[in-house]
């Protein structure tokens, strides 16, 4: 079993909540002010470079403002932070093949560049 990577976790998600801000030609000083709780473009910044944890509550308030599927988005970063490539093969080997064909569709999205909430 692996030990949780907490730095690992703030990168990836810091890195997927920049991305789809991005896309949606937010900038982070309107994105801190659309919150209903304080945080700085500054603070931001240092989310999105994983310098700086994310409350539960601001994590929720940027993919709703977002509009990001909090459960797909949370479960990209747990995968790339935590499992390494034996313990994926050992995860795929326990699914049943309606659960790796969705797997397989998603992989495929997120490998072709797609968006999250696209998968």
């Amino acid at each position: 079993m692996t030990t949780f990577d907490h730095q690992a976790f703030d990168a990836r998600l810091g890195e997927q909540l920049r991305l789809a801000r991005k896309k949606r030609g937010i900038t982070k000083s309107g994105l801190a002010a659309g919150l209903q709780l304080p945080l700085t473009a500054r603070q931001l910044e240092q989310i999105e470079r994983g310098d700086a944890s994310l409350s539960a509550v601001h994590l929720v308030q940027i993919v709703q403002r977002l509009d990001l599927p909090l459960a797909l988005l949370l479960g990209r970063v747990l995968l790339d932070a935590r499992l390494d490539e034996s313990e994926l093969a050992e995860a795929w080997q326990r699914l049943d093949g309606p659960a790796r064909s969705r797997l397989r569709r998603l992989v495929c999205h997120v490998a072709d560049g797609d968006a999250i909430e696209s998968a």
